[in-house]
Protein backbone atom coordinates (compact mmCIF):
# COMPACT_ATOMS: atom_id res chain seq x y z
CA UNK A 1 0.00 0.00 0.00
CA UNK A 2 1.04 3.61 -0.86
CA UNK A 3 1.77 6.27 1.76
CA UNK A 4 -0.70 8.84 1.39
CA UNK A 5 -0.12 12.98 1.38
CA UNK A 6 -3.20 14.84 2.81
CA UNK A 7 -4.79 17.47 0.92
CA UNK A 8 -3.97 19.96 2.80
CA UNK A 9 0.13 19.15 3.71
CA UNK A 10 0.32 19.37 0.08
CA UNK A 11 -1.58 22.14 -0.34
CA UNK A 12 0.49 23.91 3.08
CA UNK A 13 3.58 23.08 0.89
CA UNK A 14 2.84 24.80 -2.45
CA UNK A 15 1.69 27.91 -0.59
CA UNK A 16 5.59 28.01 1.37
CA UNK A 17 7.51 27.99 -1.62
CA UNK A 18 9.03 31.35 -2.04
CA UNK A 19 8.28 33.36 -4.75
CA UNK A 20 10.00 33.98 -8.11
CA UNK A 21 11.47 36.97 -8.82
CA UNK A 22 9.75 39.01 -11.81
CA UNK A 23 10.80 40.97 -14.88
CA UNK A 24 9.39 44.06 -15.96
CA UNK A 25 10.07 46.00 -19.11
CA UNK A 26 9.77 49.19 -19.90
CA UNK A 27 9.83 50.51 -23.59
CA UNK A 28 9.35 48.44 -26.44
CA UNK A 29 6.10 45.83 -26.44
CA UNK A 30 6.57 45.67 -22.53
CA UNK A 31 4.11 47.23 -19.77
CA UNK A 32 5.63 50.36 -18.72
CA UNK A 33 6.55 53.80 -20.38
CA UNK A 34 8.62 54.57 -17.28
CA UNK A 35 11.13 53.23 -15.50
CA UNK A 36 9.46 54.53 -11.90
CA UNK A 37 6.48 53.01 -12.78
CA UNK A 38 7.88 49.41 -13.26
CA UNK A 39 9.91 50.13 -10.49
CA UNK A 40 6.62 51.05 -8.10
CA UNK A 41 5.37 47.87 -9.34
CA UNK A 42 8.67 45.58 -8.56
CA UNK A 43 7.73 43.93 -5.21
CA UNK A 44 9.79 41.30 -4.55
CA UNK A 45 13.73 41.01 -3.70
CA UNK A 46 15.79 40.79 -6.98
CA UNK A 47 13.25 41.43 -9.83
CA UNK A 48 15.06 42.96 -12.62
CA UNK A 49 13.62 46.08 -14.64
CA UNK A 50 14.79 45.49 -18.48
CA UNK A 51 14.53 48.89 -20.19
CA UNK A 52 14.20 48.96 -23.96
CA UNK A 53 16.31 51.85 -25.60
CA UNK A 54 15.47 55.21 -25.35
CA UNK A 55 15.50 58.83 -23.40
CA UNK A 56 14.07 58.68 -20.10
CA UNK A 57 13.32 61.90 -18.35
CA UNK A 58 12.64 60.87 -14.70
CA UNK A 59 14.75 61.29 -11.46
CA UNK A 60 14.47 57.18 -10.31
CA UNK A 61 14.28 56.03 -6.60
CA UNK A 62 14.14 51.91 -6.02
CA UNK A 63 12.18 52.30 -2.60
CA UNK A 64 13.41 49.74 -0.13
CA UNK A 65 13.76 46.80 -2.69
CA UNK A 66 16.89 44.63 -3.97
CA UNK A 67 16.47 45.73 -7.41
CA UNK A 68 18.23 45.70 -10.94
CA UNK A 69 17.95 47.88 -13.78
CA UNK A 70 19.39 46.94 -16.88
CA UNK A 71 19.27 47.50 -20.80
CA UNK A 72 16.89 45.20 -22.57
CA UNK A 73 19.98 44.59 -25.54
CA UNK A 74 18.03 46.67 -27.88
CA UNK A 75 20.37 49.82 -27.90
CA UNK A 76 20.90 53.25 -26.02
CA UNK A 77 19.04 53.67 -22.77
CA UNK A 78 19.26 56.93 -21.50
CA UNK A 79 18.11 58.30 -17.66
CA UNK A 80 18.29 62.05 -17.67
CA UNK A 81 17.04 63.71 -14.17
CA UNK A 82 16.58 67.14 -14.98
CA UNK A 83 15.30 68.22 -11.11
CA UNK A 84 18.18 70.17 -9.16
CA UNK A 85 19.89 68.68 -6.39
CA UNK A 86 18.12 65.74 -7.13
CA UNK A 87 20.26 62.18 -7.85
CA UNK A 88 19.36 60.37 -11.38
CA UNK A 89 19.03 57.28 -9.48
CA UNK A 90 18.67 57.05 -5.61
CA UNK A 91 19.59 53.61 -4.32
CA UNK A 92 17.57 53.14 -1.16
CA UNK A 93 19.03 49.35 -1.26
CA UNK A 94 20.95 47.10 -3.02
CA UNK A 95 20.88 48.20 -6.22
CA UNK A 96 22.71 46.63 -9.92
CA UNK A 97 22.49 49.37 -12.60
CA UNK A 98 23.54 47.79 -16.04
CA UNK A 99 23.82 49.30 -19.44
CA UNK A 100 22.55 52.23 -18.59
CA UNK A 101 23.47 55.87 -19.62
CA UNK A 102 22.69 58.45 -16.84
CA UNK A 103 23.22 62.41 -17.74
CA UNK A 104 22.35 65.62 -17.01
CA UNK A 105 21.88 65.55 -13.01
CA UNK A 106 23.47 67.13 -10.65
CA UNK A 107 24.25 63.69 -8.75
CA UNK A 108 24.13 60.65 -11.45
CA UNK A 109 23.88 58.24 -8.18
CA UNK A 110 23.25 58.40 -4.41
CA UNK A 111 24.98 55.59 -2.47
CA UNK A 112 23.37 55.83 1.21
CA UNK A 113 25.96 53.06 2.35
CA UNK A 114 24.19 50.46 0.35
CA UNK A 115 25.45 47.47 -2.26
CA UNK A 116 25.41 49.52 -5.36
CA UNK A 117 26.87 47.60 -8.26
CA UNK A 118 27.38 49.18 -11.23
CA UNK A 119 28.21 47.44 -14.71
CA UNK A 120 28.91 49.09 -17.89
CA UNK A 121 27.00 52.35 -16.70
CA UNK A 122 28.41 55.57 -18.25
CA UNK A 123 27.51 58.87 -16.35
CA UNK A 124 27.89 62.54 -18.43
CA UNK A 125 27.10 65.91 -17.19
CA UNK A 126 26.80 64.70 -13.70
CA UNK A 127 28.65 67.17 -11.44
CA UNK A 128 29.03 64.36 -8.96
CA UNK A 129 28.99 61.13 -10.47
CA UNK A 130 28.37 58.40 -7.63
CA UNK A 131 28.07 59.98 -4.13
CA UNK A 132 28.23 57.81 -1.47
CA UNK A 133 26.93 59.45 1.82
CA UNK A 134 27.49 56.94 4.38
CA UNK A 135 31.61 55.87 5.68
CA UNK A 136 30.56 52.40 5.35
CA UNK A 137 30.64 51.66 1.98
CA UNK A 138 32.17 48.28 1.72
CA UNK A 139 29.27 46.80 -0.51
CA UNK A 140 29.69 48.89 -3.59
CA UNK A 141 31.48 47.78 -6.53
CA UNK A 142 31.96 49.44 -9.97
CA UNK A 143 32.46 47.54 -13.52
CA UNK A 144 33.32 48.60 -16.64
CA UNK A 145 31.95 51.67 -15.77
CA UNK A 146 32.80 55.29 -17.68
CA UNK A 147 32.48 58.50 -16.19
CA UNK A 148 32.33 57.97 -12.13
Amino acid sequence: MSPRIPFFGLTACVLCAPALAGTYTVGGTGGYTTIQDALDDANKDNDVVEVHAGTYTECLVPRDKRITITDAGSGTVTVQCTTASTPAIDAGRDLTVQGITIESADVGIDDPGRAVTLIDVVLTATSTGVQATEVDDTGSTISASVGV
